[in-house]
């Protein structure tokens, strides 16, 4: 049986990408928009999903969406420690509940792979901790989105009308 090749950074990628927009919030506006997300409701979770990191799951090419799509599969099926730890500290950074984890990870599963049954076992994967180098996994590339500014204020006015 072929083994698949995951890394815990492919899903940080994605955490890291709300780190990144709430870095631009802070400087751009003090933090006037992330400081009114509650990191732990899911109702702002579902929000950042699909304002933040879906959008950056929809340029990706499909080898990567797989990459990605195995990364998160054996978040959900292992109790490998090391690899689970590197995921949750990104988790730490935006002070999302254990619930909220738990909630982001499946929601982000039915997001992307809607449908999709895997039945792999832990040994049907290769881990690896190395820092990715994927030319698809990086930040916003500017001409590839909406202005940065424009996100947010969507992001806050969805926030706002909950």
């Amino acid at each position: 049986m072929i083994k698949r090749n995951i890394n815990p950074f492919y899903i940080c990628f994605f955490l890291s990408n709300i780190l990144f927009y709430r870095d631009f919030d802070e400087v751009q506006t003090q933090g006037a928009i992330f400081n009114n997300i509650d990191f732990t409701s899911f109702k702002h979770i579902d929000i950042l999903l699909e304002e933040l990191v879906k959008p950056e799951f929809m340029r990706l090419d499909d080898s990567t969406k797989e990459r990605v799509m195995h990364s998160l599969y054996y978040m959900n099926i292992s109790n490998n420690k090391k690899y689970i730890s590197f995921v949750l500290d990104s988790f730490d950074l935006l002070d999302f509940s254990d619930v909220a984890v738990d909630y982001f990870l499946k929601k982000m599963w039915e997001i992307f792979f809607d449908g999709i049954q895997l039945n792999l076992l832990q040994e049907d994967f290769n881990v690896s901790y190395r820092i990715l180098n994927d030319n698809n996994i990086n930040y916003i590339l500017q001409n590839e989105s909406k202005d940065m500014s424009e996100v947010l204020d969507d992001v806050y006015e969805k926030i706002l009308n909950i």
